[in-house]
């Protein structure tokens, strides 16, 4: 296998570990405080649209029936994390708005360091971190001079993509 082809299995390797044990330390995290991964979608879908949304949308956007959505909105409002109320143009009908408390909830998900690596950087010899710390400055700025040049793969060219240097939050 080439050197370039090595490296980039080696990166995929590390992203997805990195993804997986991420994943896994905000769902201890969420369920903790006792939230389900649907109900911390839910929040994440009303913190990031703005206005309300319906119940109905809400339950399409997580690909749920609006009965689902209805109880999950439900335990959200008995915790607080939501609000309900009438939708202007149809009484019948409500809007849900995130509360502070909610989007606090949600916003503290990438403002700690996970654990996994602080406890992987102590693994790690000083020599060692030194050449992590070098290796991730050289992948930082190649990474950077992807949108200068356009070289970035054709599926993450997309408007809507978000991208952060290597080693940085993105969020």
């Amino acid at each position: 296998m080439s050197q370039g082809k090595e490296l980039t299995e080696a990166l995929r390797t590390w992203i997805r570990s990195c993804r997986l044990r991420s994943q896994q330390e905000w769902r201890e995290r969420f369920t903790s405080l006792g939230l389900s991964m649907s109900q911390i979608g839910a929040l994440g879908i009303l913190c990031h649209q703005p206005g309300a949304q319906g119940v109905r949308e809400l339950g399409e956007r997580l690909r749920i029936s609006s009965a689902a959505a209805s109880q999950l909105i439900e335990r959200l409002a008995q915790g607080g994390m939501v609000t309900r109320s009438e939708d202007p143009l149809d009484r019948r009908a409500r809007r849900i708005a995130v509360t502070e408390k909610g989007r606090s909830i949600l916003e503290g998900r990438g403002a700690e360091t996970p654990r996994w690596i602080e406890a992987l950087v102590a693994e790690l010899s000083d020599h060692e971190q030194s050449a992590v710390l070098s290796a991730l400055s050289i992948l930082n700025r190649a990474e950077g001079r992807l949108d200068q040049t356009d070289a970035r793969p054709k599926a993450s060219r997309g408007a809507g993509a978000r991208r952060g240097p290597i080693g940085q939050a993105s969020e």
